[in-house]
């Protein structure tokens, strides 16, 4: 009998799916949902104009490209977000126009000049060479970042029609953005996972969930940007694991950085890295981890012998005892330093040199390029045929005095003065005139025609200089060997720089290159130092009209109006400079004192005493407003400042000045110790003791008061004060020694 057919299903009723399709279905059902769910949220907050923009540039309708000042906020928090230069170009780019574009970091953007960096040398000697073209040098250089920012800046870049790129990239690897000595990121371990984190902080989705922590207090970073201050806890041997994982990210960006350009065939000059050897010694130095406690105790014997017979000028012993110690433990950067400069005192420069070289690769606290970076600069170099390796680094060592790169060529450990901004310029200039078709060879621009093309005043260097002093005369550079020393040659520097330019020479350069609005603010800063505000402040406002962003010129207006008496634009100005810039802690002290003259002492008071903690010119603004406050007949307002000053400043005018006030206030236990502080400092300071006189004879100790007036008179026979007091002082022992 044949089988029966099955029965079809019963009508109506739907097959079941299999187990299979079920785990199909689910499974879309769990990331297709929330991936609409997330495309949908990411684009109504598009929509709604959430968020901020992460590009590096902005584009206006007419086609005007500027930085983006929020670009930064995907990889510091934003208290401390670093800004680049004030950039402005067009877009599309003019026909007669070559232009060039910068990638690096504080070093590349010729931090602390970098209106005199060798960009800006690069740009004046490449005018002199195409004189029919007009160059555009624009400066993508930010501080404190790394390589796996300036990645995201070169994707921006190629957007904008460059004829060159030079790259100048190493010195933040380990500190900078996702680096193993980092506090700004979190560190992750792979490349894709950085780019994946990257970007996710580009999404509006992101940027709202990091407001809504922010505004309760979950994502607040510090309040100031304190430099390198921020990672002297963070410090990295040289044989710590993540080093290597370092280095491989380093080449990975690299690569993938150049390749943006060579790609659509723009040249890219590739730069090795220049770093101070001679004259930055280790900022923190380290033991090999498997020192027992008795060879540490013999190494330090041993280190301190050494250095006891360095400090003698034993240069040979002290050598032979450094190698001593060396023999234990050759780990130790700042031994190494050390040998080097016994080397050095002894004539063996290449010896020091390796051992310069050696201190830097096992300096722990790494803020500079060292020997692995500029050799995976070298091994990427001459694998496409738009890419030229230029060896700033053996630039310096052939043109510094025994091949010892240090104050000759740089500030401090990574950042160039302008002698080392011009070597890097001269090197690149051939091999960008090559990739840009013009002529490598014949003539350039010398180091002293950049300077007057680019108006660097005698007024601009110590500016500069001052500002490096400042620098470093804080951590981490206070704990590095002989810091005192480099703070006196600093100072002497300062004191014995004599002008390059004149104002009256910069005048007809500012004829020739009137678009050049660097070059006028130069000329501005020049003739202000000379005197001449009122034509200095129409030339600061001509330079805000094209760089209104420009925090350091607000400032500088502001500085011309008040020396001009224009108090209320002098306040505006500066309210300005602190809303572009809230890192100014001259620009709030200034404008403490623009308050002061409209006669608001208490608002000046106050806002003196919010900014005075933060440093700056605290001493000159304290004790000009403490005038303003004397004068005025507020000597309790003026106790405040002062007292505030010592504790930020404590110099020998700001006590002298608290201990007057404590005079006039009468309270003279405060004025006497104020006094005897100038001389526990200053004993021989004779204004001190004509005030310690002053203070004795106020409490009716006459015979002490003419003692002190006679020695301050023995010191300084014309002081005024002294004589009249001794005469009084005398005048009334006379007059109580005399029978009633």
């Amino acid at each position: 009998m044949s089988e029966q057919p099955q029965s079809a299903a019963p009508a109506g009723r739907a097959r079941k799916p299999s187990r299979r399709r079920l785990r199909v279905y689910r499974a879309l059902a769990a990331t297709l949902v929330p991936s609409l769910f997330i495309v949908g949220l990411e684009g109504t907050l598009r929509i709604a104009g959430a968020g901020y923009p992460t590009d590096f540039f902005l584009e206006s309708d007419d086609g005007i490209v500027t930085e983006n000042e929020r670009f930064s906020w995907r990889f510091f928090p934003r208290e401390i977000a670093r800004d680049s230069l004030d950039l402005r170009f067009e877009n599309p780019k003019p026909d007669d126009t070559i232009r060039i574009f910068i990638l690096g970091e504080s070093a590349a953007q010729g931090d602390p000049m970098p209106n005199f960096g060798f960009g800006r040398c690069l740009e004046v000697m490449l005018e002199d060479r195409f004189p029919d073209k007009r160059i555009e040098v624009i400066n993508t250089g930010v501080t404190a970042i790394s390589s796996h920012v300036i990645r995201e800046i070169a994707k921006d870049c190629r957007e904008y029609e460059p004829d060159l790129v030079v790259a100048y990239i190493g010195n933040n690897e380990v500190v900078g953005p996702y680096g193993p000595g980092t506090m700004l990121t979190p560190l992750l371990e792979s490349g894709p996972a950085i780019r994946l984190h990257v970007a996710f902080k580009a999404t509006k989705i992101a940027q709202a969930a990091e407001s809504i922590a922010r505004s309760v207090g979950a994502a607040k970073g510090p309040d100031r940007w304190m430099g390198m201050e921020h990672f002297i806890g963070n410090t990295i041997r040289a044989d710590d694991p993540r080093m290597e994982r370092t280095y491989e990210l380093y080449e990975d960006n690299l690569r993938g950085i150049l390749g943006e350009f060579t790609e659509r065939d723009v040249p890219v000059v590739l730069c090795t890295v220049a770093t101070n050897l001679r004259d930055c010694p280790p900022f923190a130095s380290s033991h090999r981890k498997s020192i027992t406690v008795a060879e540490r105790r013999a190494w330090e014997e041993l280190y301190e012998r050494g250095m006891s017979l360095d400090g003698a000028g034993n240069a040979d012993e002290a050598l032979a005892v450094y190698e001593e110690a060396a023999a234990i433990d050759d780990e130790h950067a700042e031994l190494r330093w050390r040998m080097g400069r016994c080397e050095e005192n002894l004539g063996r420069f290449e010896q020091a040199r390796a051992h310069y070289i050696a201190a830097r690769d096992l300096d722990t606290l790494r803020f500079r390029a060292d020997s692995r970076i500029n050799a995976i600069v070298r091994e990427v170099d001459g694998e496409e045929d738009a890419l030229a390796l230029v060896d700033i680094e053996s630039t310096f060592v052939e043109t510094s005095a025994n091949g010892l790169p240090g104050e000759d060529l740089l500030y401090e450990h990574v950042h160039m003065n302008f002698p080392g901004q011009y070597r890097i310029a001269r090197a690149i200039a051939p091999e960008a005139a090559r990739l840009l078709g013009g002529a490598e060879n014949g003539a350039w621009l010398s180091e002293n025609d950049c300077a007057r093309e680019l108006g660097l005043t005698v007024y601009e260097e110590r500016r500069v200089a001052d500002k490096v002093l400042k620098r470093i005369a804080r951590a981490p550079f206070t704990e590095q060997a002989g810091h005192a020393d480099t703070v006196l040659r600093l100072g002497r520097a300062i004191a014995e720089m004599r002008p390059r330019v004149t104002t009256a020479e910069l005048a007809d350069v500012v004829r020739r290159r009137p678009d050049d609005m660097n070059l006028l603010l130069s000329y501005a800063i020049g003739i202000a130092e000379e005197g001449d505000c009122d034509k200095a402040v129409g030339h600061f406002r001509t330079v805000l009209e094209s760089k209104p962003g420009s925090a350091a010129t607000h400032d500088n207006l502001g500085r011309c109006l008040f020396e001009s008496g224009d108090f209320a634009g002098a306040e505006s100005a500066f309210h300005k400079a602190l809303e572009l810039d809230e890192s100014l802690d001259n620009t709030g002290l200034n404008l403490s004192l623009a308050i002061a003259a409209q006669n608001r002492l208490r608002e000046a008071v106050d806002l003196f005493e919010t900014w005075a903690p933060h440093g700056g010119d605290v001493a000159p603004a304290g004790l000009q407003l403490a005038a303003l406050c004397k004068g005025e007949g507020e000597l309790d307002s003026a106790r405040d400042i002062l007292t505030t000053t010592i504790k930020v400043r404590p110099g020998r005018d700001v006590l002298m000045a608290l201990a007057a006030v404590e005079l006039q206030r009468q309270d003279f236990d405060s004025a006497g110790k104020w006094y005897a502080e100038v001389l526990r400092r200053l004993p021989e300071d004779a204004e001190a003791l004509a005030g310690m006189g002053r203070v004795a004879e106020a409490g009716g100790d006459f015979e002490s008061a003419a003692t002190l007036y006679g020695h301050a008179l023995a010191i300084r026979p014309d002081l005024i004060q002294a004589r009249v007091g001794l005469a009084k002082a005398t005048e009334a022992m006379n007059g109580t020694s005399q029978p009633r």
